[in-house]
């Protein structure tokens, strides 16, 4: 060692005074003792990490969730609009008609229709006189598959005047 060094050491005075505060070797402050220094420790970050996470996955599955309600209500709509077109062209033709065809394909789904005569009541309800019925109720059934599998079934009911379909239609294409 230097000489130089050895003097500038003797200069310090080693032994610490009596008024000096006692200072600890560790950086966290005692539990009675306020901390000088600004900022988190470690434990109030993971705490804040692991909530934002928590936060975070919760969001993103509502909106994963959503997307997916989005995406079958698109499908479903697509479905009802082609149900609906198909269900109006066969509506719109006359079921007498020789080539009429009671089912078939569409779009990979398939459907088919149905005529159910209903029955109404030919007196009133209150006394036994007859109603005079100018017309007859028939009940179109309408089933559709579509290519998922998934059925669906529309009923309309159309009045027609008596004998619009003959007995040897009524024999054949009723149940």
């Amino acid at each position: 060692m230097c000489l130089r060094q050895i003097r500038s050491w003797e200069g310090l005075n080693l032994n610490p005074r009596p008024d000096a505060v006692e200072a600890s070797i560790f950086p966290f402050p005692d539990s009675g003792q306020h901390r000088d220094k600004a900022g988190f420790t470690l434990i109030e970050v993971l705490v804040a990490l692991v909530i934002t996470g928590m936060v975070v996955t919760v969001f993103f599955q509502i909106l994963s969730a959503g997307i997916r309600l989005e995406f079958a209500s698109s499908q479903r709509t697509s479905e009802v609009v082609d149900l609906k077109q198909v269900f109006g062209t066969v509506i719109s033709r006359d079921v007498r008609e020789d080539g009429f065809e009671w089912q078939g394909e569409h779009h990979g789904g398939s459907w088919s229709l149905e005529i159910e005569q209903v029955e109404t009541l030919k007196t009133h309800m209150d006394s036994e006189e007859s109603l005079n019925l100018d017309s007859e109720l028939y009940r179109y059934v309408f089933e559709y598959k579509s290519k998922d599998e998934r059925a669906w079934t529309l009923v309309r009911y159309v009045q027609y005047e008596p004998d619009f379909f003959s007995e040897d239609f009524k024999s054949i294409h009723f149940h």
